[in-house]
């Protein structure tokens, strides 16, 4: 009699009406492909193996979302420029706190990456990081620097460009977004860029630009030339200030705001001064926001890892949006219409449809869909005939087995994969392990081989 994990196995394998390539054959000739039996890592692995162009993957939070980018980039070979991760900030704009700041550089690391459209294959965001409205594009790229080597560079405009960008100003650059000036000599550490530079200055012409180690400070190599970007959305330009000023001015009379607190706001917008709670006023310092789905390609495909996520994540932000901005309103504070901050999900929706959509059914809810609960409730239904049945399952169930065995205390915590190893092996299928870095590789390698598993 078959084990429960062999019966589970032979079930999925019963349950699967296509094979791998017949799903990707599929998604490229539809406008729409409803998948299931499909749990995120599978998904990796299949949209790997396809060739569907630059492509959004939505997944129902940030750490989904991280999940995913690393699936993607394993099953790519581990190349992190094939693969970009646009987070989503932890707070609404409507508080007056600070956002995460790696989080912030992160984001519009990822933006330039876009804007200039350097190579990738797979951009993999939360969901809700798609309603939140940006920067628009022309204005990231307009508020980037390339700097060449035997190139002209005034060594005070690039400090004022660094610090008016959200570069922080320390005695060592070591950490992204950050930056330091010793004479002729600046070092500067773009959020994008795997290492800090050293722009070396004569004068008005730059003499070199090297990449350094921020652990030893040595040289990695010389390049002949980097980009700079922003490290905060609420970039301040000269050109912009009058126009920003007096919009924030206009919403500070709006809401009655006192002229002594008027005055201070104003004033630090003006020196450029991070305070909390400016990312409120981002409409202000731009002609009009976009949103992550303006910077990428009309043509590229969006996949949407478990709609009913999705629908549940996009509700709970904006819900905690217009609370947070209910409660500033009621304290007197200026603040700005939800819609100038946020795309709804209706907006949202109507671009998705412009796309090839993918959609990755954890559970697929058969019928009609329902549009009085939300508008991306047209993804979590499918008609019964419309959705291909891949038949894998993920290993919670033998992961749930070795945590139970570890709080035991059992000296045979890895019997339970061997088993199933073993099994898989003698109904003739291949069974590959993972292990986060090669030292972990080897050390399983040898416990496998210590329980007789013949491992290549």
């Amino acid at each position: 009699m078959e084990d429960a994990a062999l019966q589970s196995l032979h079930a999925g394998l019963a349950r699967a009406d296509a094979r791998r390539d017949e799903v990707l054959a599929r998604i490229a000739a539809s406008a729409r492909t409803d998948l299931a039996g499909l749990p995120p890592g599978a998904a990796a692995l299949l949209l790997s193996r396809g060739e569907l162009g630059p492509t959004l993957v939505l997944t129902g939070d940030g750490d989904k979302a991280v999940r995913a980018a690393e699936d993607l980039r394993f099953f790519l070979g581990g190349d992190r420029d094939q693969v970009l991760l646009y987070p989503s900030l932890d707070t609404t704009p409507f508080l007056d706190v600070a956002p995460d700041r790696r989080t912030a550089m992160d984001r519009l690391a990822t933006l330039f990456h876009l804007t200039r459209e350097l190579p990738w294959r797979f951009l993999v965001a939360p969901a809700p990081a798609v309603l939140r409205r940006v920067p628009p594009k022309a204005a990231v790229d307009a508020r980037s620097l390339l700097i060449e080597a035997e190139g002209e560079l005034e060594r005070d405009d690039l400090i004022d460009v660094l610090t008016a960008g959200g570069y922080l100003r320390v005695p060592v650059a070591e950490d992204p977004g950050t930056f330091a000036v010793r004479g002729g000599i600046i070092d500067v550490s773009p959020p994008h860029a795997q290492y800090p530079a050293r722009i070396e200055l004569d004068d008005w012409l730059v003499l070199s630009i090297k990449l350094f180690d921020p652990d030893d400070q040595r040289t990695v190599e010389s390049v002949d030339r980097i980009f700079v970007h922003p490290a905060r959305d609420t970039v301040l330009t000269a050109a912009d200030r009058d126009r920003a000023l007096t919009r924030i001015r206009d919403l500070c009379d709006e809401a009655n705001v006192p002229t002594k607190k008027r005055n201070q706001l104003l004033e630090d917008l003006e020196a450029g001064r991070a305070f909390y709670g400016v990312e409120g006023f981002l409409p202000a310092f731009y002609d009009h926001l976009e949103t992550l789905l303006d910077y990428i390609p009309a043509e590229a495909p969006v996949v949407l890892l478990d709609p009913t996520d999705i629908t549940k994540s996009l509700d709970l932000e904006l819900t905690r949006a217009i609370e947070d901005r209910a409660a500033k309103a009621e304290d007197g504070a200026p603040v700005y219409p939800l819609d100038a901050l946020y795309a709804d999900e209706g907006e949202l929706v109507a671009r998705l449809e412009e796309r090839k959509r993918v959609v990755v059914h954890e559970l697929a809810i058969v019928g009609a869909p329902s549009y009085e609960e939300s508008p991306t409730a047209l993804y979590e239904s499918v008609g019964e005939d419309d959705v291909i049945q891949l038949g894998a399952e993920d290993q919670r169930p033998l992961v749930a087995e070795l945590k139970a065995r570890r709080q035991a205390g059992s000296d045979e915590g890895l019997q339970p994969v061997v088993d199933r190893a073993k099994r898989w092996l003698d109904m003739g299928l291949r069974v590959v392990f993972t292990a986060r870095t090669h030292t972990q590789a080897e050390r399983l390698v040898s416990l496998l081989k210590g329980y007789d598993v013949p491992v290549l």
